[in-house]
């Protein structure tokens, strides 16, 4: 029934915005995006494990940490490079671009597989690089295509 009564179109943050406030939609939401995180890390995790009996060098946390940012870069590239919608490219834009995705997913992998500080270091330098290597890619683009 609260579906048909709301005005705005959302997920289960929505209906619980409308019933109970803006204050408990955004913990609602907030709740909800790090559940999904969670449950990406975890799946990402168990594929680890199950690859540790083919790739021993799972084992180790800095080639476990760096298959897993591969797997979501690589979810990440064939989202980007998947032909967008004109409309869509116009109406949402997500501010810091690709950096926010990066940043948590590189958090919650280092939260969850216990990393040393030298090996988080190292991660967060990789993000970086291959960050400044994306935003001047992007620049060249804008720059060749007036």
């Amino acid at each position: 029934m609260l579906g048909s009564k709301t005005r705005i179109s959302g997920g289960p943050y929505t209906f619980i915005e409308e019933a109970f406030g803006k204050y408990a939609g955004f913990l609602a939401g907030n709740l909800y995006l790090l559940g999904a995180l969670a449950s990406d890390a975890a799946l990402a995790n168990a594929l680890s494990d199950t690859l540790q009996t083919f790739i021993p060098q799972l084992r180790t946390d800095l080639y476990r940490m760096f298959f897993q940012f591969m797997i979501f870069g690589g979810l990440a590239l064939l989202q980007l490079r998947r032909k967008q919608i004109p409309v869509a490219q116009k109406t949402f834009r997500v501010p810091g671009g690709v950096i926010i995705p990066l940043v948590a997913v590189a958090g919650t992998t280092w939260l969850l597989s216990n990393s040393s500080k030298a090996e988080a270091t190292g991660l967060t330098i990789f993000i970086l690089i291959f960050s400044a290597i994306y935003f001047v890619t992007q620049l060249l683009k804008k720059r060749n295509n007036p």
